[in-house]
């Protein structure tokens, strides 16, 4: 499990291009990439056009692919997509409303995007919502590659994950894991059973407060909420984290909502808007707010923070001399992007891990197996 998070946790920091298809509580595996360049299909190197789903004028491929869930029929869009994938293959073209949108589902399409030709690849969809939430598209979320992408993406191979950091987070993620674990265990000897995805989206919380900010938020109350070893003298109050995590689920359930995911693709007016712009102004104030604190506290103390052992990913953002614009959305996009992916996708892994006991037995030998565990 700590290997399998540590891995998510790099690729959401990463995903510079990537965002699942917008979904609720679902384990789509198709990625959506909006570009103006033409992707090679993987069986090929020519070059050549990419097949595209049937398309209306303004509403595009909307009535094959998103007004099922909309109006409450028809499959979810990420199991459509995938249907309409082994017809037109695993590199399409479909119109979202009156933009052209290049889905890819499978593992090569998506290496071949953002790894092999990830400098033609380098944007990010850009609709209104989340252009609200990233600032007009700052940090990993600029519509196109630009110098300041590279340098960000630079900071995040060399300060944010060299072996050190890697070690600790592996530390931190088993930590969690844990501690996660004692919970659910604790929940069902005393209710008779626990809920799984509430605890799930609380520790991949913890993991990403950890990671950035050396700080965490109990399970329940009397469990520890300061990091052993950690910067809890150059945080502010608990009270920050926990309304950042609050104010963070509120605007991902504006962002994801299929309200505003139609009113993004057919380009019409959004009621959800004033309440997102909001949520965001509230969120930037608190991110703000932990960053100031910090700034201070490493004058305070010489920056030594930042080589020692305890150093977090807010010290490697602002020890790499990255602008304040640049270190605010990157934690944006860690905590808007970041909890509710890995958490959905940790669900799925449960579920297929409890519908195969014999993948689960394997699993629980490798780890009784193992002398430090």
């Amino acid at each position: 499990m700590k290997h399998m998070m540590l891995i998510l946790a790099t690729l959401i920091l990463l995903h510079n291009a990537t965002a699942l298809l917008r979904h609720e509580n679902t384990g789509v595996r198709t990625y959506r990439l909006r570009t103006r360049r033409c992707a090679v299909n993987p069986s090929s190197t020519t070059g050549r056009s990419i097949p595209a789903v049937p398309s209306l004028p303004f509403i595009g491929s909307l009535p094959i692919i998103g007004l099922g869930k909309a109006a409450g029929i028809g499959p979810p869009p990420h199991v459509q997509m995938a249907q309409l994938s082994r017809i037109y293959g695993e590199v399409m073209q479909v119109r979202m409303g009156r933009d052209p949108w290049i889905v890819l589902s499978s593992p090569r399409a998506v290496h071949e995007a953002f790894v092999t030709k990830g400098g033609d690849f380098g944007g990010r969809p850009m609709v209104p919502s989340m252009s609200i939430s990233s600032g007009g598209g700052k940090g990993f979320a600029r519509p196109q590659p630009n110098p300041e992408l590279k340098k960000l993406r630079r900071t995040a191979f060399t300060a944010l994950f060299d072996p050190t950091r890697v070690r600790r987070s592996e530390e931190a993620f088993a930590d969690e894991t844990a501690l996660l674990a004692e919970y659910l265990v604790g929940e069902s000897e005393r209710n008779g059973s626990a809920e799984i995805r509430p605890a799930v989206r609380r520790a991949v919380i913890n993991c990403v407060l950890r990671y950035a900010f050396s700080t965490r938020i109990p399970h329940r109350a009397g469990e520890i909420g300061v990091v052993p070893g950690g910067n809890s003298d150059r945080n502010p109050p608990q009270g920050y984290f926990d309304e950042l995590v609050h104010v963070t689920d509120k605007i991902w359930a504006l962002l994801t909502s299929t309200q505003t995911t139609m009113a993004d693709l057919l380009a019409t007016p959004d009621v959800n808007s004033y309440e997102l712009r909001r949520l965001v102004r509230r969120r930037d104030q608190i991110i703000r707010g932990i960053v100031a604190h910090r700034q201070r506290q490493r004058r305070k103390d010489g920056d030594t923070h930042l080589r020692g052992e305890h150093g977090d990913m807010l010290d490697a953002l602002l020890g790499a001399g990255l602008p304040d614009t640049d270190v605010h959305y990157t934690l944006v996009d860690l905590f808007v992007a970041g909890v509710n992916t890995v958490s959905t996708q940790i669900e799925w892994f449960l579920l297929l891990l409890a519908e195969k006991p014999s993948v689960q037995n394997r699993a629980r030998g490798d780890v009784s197996s193992r002398p430090d565990d």
